[in-house]
């Protein structure tokens, strides 16, 4: 029975495949996440009730552009390199970097997953951006500070 003294509609194995299907599945919504496990005859609540008990909430997917291999080693090579490079050399070092947003028609994707588990690579949905830019711009940072933004022309 749940809280409400009404019986489940669910039993323990039901709730365990569905907990796997949404894992497997994270990027799908509530009905095909029961779909997958042939559940889809329980209501929309129902589902979404026994998927947020076992911790896998819907939440707003992290949407990143797509990283390679080549990036990712990369990036860990310099931070390896330069970790313990003194405070004095990184005065003279300034990062730099452009921004462009691009009008999206898919809106807010969700995705189901736990509690700090935003970042986890399986969790983020990587774009390949479409060069619909609205507006770019350039900006930097250092260790005394940041610089102004500039809008990016003509790119």
């Amino acid at each position: 029975f749940n809280v409400n003294g009404q019986p489940r509609h669910t039993t323990e194995n039901e709730d365990f495949l569905l907990a796997c299907s949404a894992v497997l599945n994270n990027f799908s919504n509530s009905r095909d996440i029961a779909a997958h496990v042939r559940l889809d005859h329980l209501s929309k609540n129902s589902i979404t009730r026994r998927l947020n008990n076992c911790g896998m909430n819907s939440r707003i997917a992290a949407v990143k552009d797509i990283l390679t291999e080549e990036h990712r080693a990369a990036r860990l090579h310099f931070a390896r390199r330069y970790v313990h490079y003194p405070l004095e050399f990184w005065r003279w070092v300034v990062f730099t970097d452009e921004k462009s947003w691009s009008s999206a028609a898919h809106g807010q994707l969700r995705v189901r997953r736990s509690a700090n588990e935003r970042f986890d690579r399986k969790n983020i949905y990587s774009i390949k951006r479409s060069g619909r830019t609205t507006v770019s711009v350039w900006g930097g940072m250092w260790l005394g500070g940041i610089t102004p933004l500039y809008r990016v022309t003509n790119n």
